[in-house]
């Protein structure tokens, strides 16, 4: 196995050097870079390295997909790099010219644009909404809705309640955090504007239709606890501002004056147009998605689950990060996403047994096994999509053909995911527990589908050993 901190710092020297990097994260699998100017990282450079399974450009972002060992390879980053918060958000403020900036805009880039922030703003939450589902999953399970092992007023009960709870009600507070390192703002500002969002004051304004206005502005008052893009818009904003007083505001008073003067300049632009704007849009895209999945239904879950190893190829899938959190935020379900990406994959994993069936030679046979358990047992799939879907090509087309059907099957079942959980493998069932039997019937009847479909359209298809060496 390649060494970790040799890893890091070939990566490091490909993307152009601790110069070029304004801030550099990671998910599950991939090392996610934001760069000063994305022109000088050489892709072709970074494939080289060993330990790299590739490399996917999206969303303002250079993302190098390391597998499951990402995590080592980040510290070891973070250790080669000496990266820091001031230098990070530094880089946010505006001290250099991006690639992103110097490309022409275009409605589809700006779309882009914001798809990216939304989502360098949300993946870093999902272990904790994970932590959340998984509470809300065991009180669901153990509690009077199925085991019964659990009474209501029971501390456990309780505590697992709590946790669940904690997590998506105070949503505005945690966001408030990581978009503010996203868009260069101090952090605990972001959780301040979002902490003033989830005041019991303003709830119970909210509950009570109280008017209230700030300066004499009003302010339309909702109940914000559980929402994603009123605090979203408001550190958009709120970033401008900080960051302008920042460079005009005499160092001698800085510490006091910048935080003091951009709560009380973005204050009304929180309460009187971002909120109640932000909150509008939430409600209506959890709408829109009700609406898609009630006129389209299975067609639509069904295209969505054939592209979705599409999209984690070119790193699309974070885009919809957003529309998950938002769904379960404002409905606490899905029956489009999470269930669309559930059926996909499970006929990718039909189509991986298949593959370990028709490959002959025995060191590949060996070596995919691993990717198969790396995907069943560890969560990670990106093993088998860069060394087996994109080289041998049959792989790919069988999951997305497969993938649609059983996306069909998942969508006429009405299979409904009752948990925030975007895992893998055996993992990926905790999103479905909870619900009713015929959600349970769905969930088994969907699984045994795509690994038979996926199984059989990868079998009929072949595969061409003489393309891998």
């Amino acid at each position: 196995m390649a060494d970790n901190k040799k890893i890091a710092e070939r990566v490091l020297d490909a993307v152009g050097g601790k110069l070029n990097v304004i801030d550099v994260t990671h998910c599950m699998t991939r090392l996610r870079f934001r760069l000063k100017d994305e022109l000088i990282a050489n892709d072709d450079e970074i494939k080289k390295i060993d330990g790299v399974l590739g490399v996917v450009r999206n969303g303002g972002q250079v993302q190098v997909v390391i597998g499951p060992q990402v995590g080592k390879v980040y510290d070891e980053l973070q250790k080669t790099g000496s990266f820091s918060e001031k230098e990070s958000v530094g880089a946010e403020a505006g001290e250099t010219v991006t690639a992103e900036k110097k490309q022409k805009k275009t409605a589809m880039g700006v779309i882009n644009n914001i798809i990216g922030a939304l989502a360098g703003c949300l993946t870093p939450l999902i272990p904790v909404l994970l932590c959340c589902g998984m509470a809300k999953m065991l009180a669901s399970v153990l509690g009077p809705n199925l085991f019964k092992i659990l009474d209501t007023q029971s501390n456990m009960f309780v505590l697992l309640t709590l946790i669940g709870d904690a997590g998506f009600y105070f949503l505005p507070i945690i966001i408030g955090y990581t978009a503010a390192k996203r868009f260069g703002m101090t952090p605990v500002m972001g959780m301040l504007f979002g902490a003033i969002l989830v005041h019991p004051t303003l709830l119970k304004f909210a509950a009570d239709g109280v008017t209230f206005s700030v300066y004499g502005i009003p302010a339309p008052v909702q109940n914000y606890t559980s929402t994603v893009f009123p605090i979203f818009l408001t550190i958009w904003l709120g970033s401008y501002v900080e960051k302008f007083l920042r460079k005009y505001i005499p160092d001698t008073i800085q510490v006091i004056g910048v935080p003091l003067i951009t709560l009380f300049v973005v204050l009304p632009l929180e309460l009187c147009l971002c909120a109640p704007l932000g909150y509008y849009l939430g409600n209506g895209i959890a709408t829109g998605l009700v609406a898609l999945n009630n006129i389209a239904g299975p067609f639509a879950v069904a295209v969505l689950a054939g592209s979705w190893t599409l999209l984690v190829l070119c790193g699309m899938h974070v885009a919809l990060v957003p529309f998950v959190v938002t769904s379960f935020a404002t409905l606490g379900y899905d029956t489009f996403i999470v269930p669309a990406m559930f059926a996909g994959s499970w006929a990718t994993f039909g189509c991986m047994l298949a593959v370990l069936v028709l490959v002959k030679d025995k060191k590949k046979r060996a070596l995919y096994s691993g990717y198969v358990f790396a995907w069943l047992i560890g969560g990670v799939g990106e093993p088998y999509k860069y060394g087996v879907q994109i080289p041998y090509r049959t792989p790919l087309y069988a999951s997305v053909v497969s993938g649609l059907l059983t996306g069909l099957i998942a969508g006429f079942m009405h299979l409904t995911a009752n948990v925030l959980n975007t895992a893998n493998g055996i993992y990926s069932f905790a999103g479905f527990l909870g619900g009713d039997i015929k959600n349970y019937i769905a969930l088994i009847v969907t699984t045994i589908a795509g690994t038979v479909i996926g199984f059989i359209t990868m079998y009929v298809m072949k595969i061409d050993e003489s393309l891998v060496d």
